[in-house]
């Protein structure tokens, strides 16, 4: 490898670095914000587990990142040595755009083998360990659920607010009562109350010491104009089982939690489930889920070549671009990558019907971006 080469090598691969980096931040923080605050305040955990919380989304981000971030990275430095005019040197110093591109290409294919890795063995297995963790956390202190000044909608036919909280004791209790329509049929309102766990039988007990009780039409509870007498209430409580507001451990991995060779292993066994037995419903199912578990394999895997394939169309449109504004060229990739992730999605919705082989279907976006590749760079290489 040359010296311009390197200098090409070296400023790409920081600036792949710094995309890929970027983006894993913005996908780690938004799901994990996502999954967590819905739950609980972050106040109300400790950092080290917070920490270890998004250290555990960092595969799952960077599956997605490696493509964009290596994208991103190409357009901005080519769109800078383009506008620069350093590209024009480097062809009058005898350099082709195949020997320009050289360097690119291996940072795309030293991509592509970390996507294999991550996507096919971290990124499924650090992701149920992600869930299971936050299921436990909240798991070991139920009360955590019922929050402060925050609509609690994690029990069945129930919405939950409360404006203050001491310990059990809280102010200002709202209960809805939902229908099968998610109409309020009934209200109850109260000044005080008390919550705590009830181990004995897994739920959350709310007692309320002086209260109300708002009732609704049963047939119109929309028409406010019917609403029933106001009952008030002394005192009452009523439990909320916790298997309404935690998801309940998986007993076994679902398909999108295994890694390359579980999914392998899975997909013999149900072939040979299928083959052996004599009923053509389980056969039929067993055959569903061969597909879908190859299907997931194969997926990880061209996901990972996504870094490749975009590399290849960024290459020659970064060079078109010839800009040196950075919104410009990440404008130009989110773009890119806009196109070719609704590609996947498409395909996603055939990963069930075995007819279509979807696992060969997956590589349509990868292929056409390659074509359009090969085609953009024979172009540049005119000029």
């Amino acid at each position: 490898m040359g010296l311009l080469q390197r200098y090409i090598f070296k400023s790409v691969g920081l600036a792949c670095l710094g995309g890929v980096g970027l983006f894993v931040f913005v996908l780690m923080t938004s799901n994990a914000l996502r999954d967590i605050t819905s739950k609980v305040p972050l106040e109300q955990l400790s950092p080290g587990l917070v920490g270890q919380l998004f250290g555990l989304l960092i595969p799952f981000a960077a599956s997605l990142s490696l493509p964009l971030g290596m994208l991103i990275g190409i357009l901005l430095v080519m769109g800078r040595l383009s506008a620069s005019r350093e590209l024009t040197a480097m062809r009058a110093a005898g350099l082709s755009l195949w020997h320009i591109a050289a360097p690119l290409m291996l940072i795309a294919m030293i991509g592509v083998g970390v996507g294999v890795y991550v996507n096919g063995w971290q990124a499924p297995t650090t992701r149920a360990s992600y869930k299971n963790l936050l299921r436990n956390v909240l798991r070991e202190d139920p009360e955590r659920v019922i929050v402060p000044r925050k609509f609690i909608h994690d029990f069945e036919d129930l919405v939950i607010y409360i404006g203050d909280r001491e310990g059990q004791n809280v102010k200002q209790l709202w209960v809805w009562q939902l229908d099968d329509q998610r109409r309020v049929v009934r209200l109850l309102r109260a000044d005080t109350a008390r919550v705590f766990y009830e181990e004995a039988r897994d739920s959350l007990v709310l007692e309320i010491q002086g209260g109300y009780v708002e009732l609704r039409d049963q047939q119109d509870p929309d028409n406010l104009r019917r609403l029933q007498p106001v009952v008030s209430i002394a005192s009452t409580s009523f439990r909320l089982p916790m298997s309404e507001a935690f998801d309940e451990p998986e007993t076994a991995l679902r398909l999108s939690q295994m890694s390359i060779p579980q999914l392998m292993d899975r997909r013999q066994e149900s072939l040979e489930m299928a083959r052996t037995t004599e009923d053509p419903e389980v056969a039929a199912a067993a055959r569903v889920e061969a597909t879908e578990a190859t299907y997931l394999a194969s997926r990880a895997v061209a996901l990972a070549f996504s870094g490749l394939s975009l590399a290849m169309v960024g290459i020659p449109l970064g060079i078109k671009a010839a800009r040196k504004e950075t919104h410009a060229n990440i404008a130009l990739a989110l773009a890119l990558a806009l196109a070719y992730y609704l590609g996947m999605i498409m395909i996603d919705w055939a990963q069930e019907r075995p007819d279509l082989h979807p696992y060969w279907l997956v590589w349509i976006p990868n292929l056409l971006c390659q074509a359009a590749g090969i085609w953009l760079l024979r172009r540049a290489g005119r000029w």
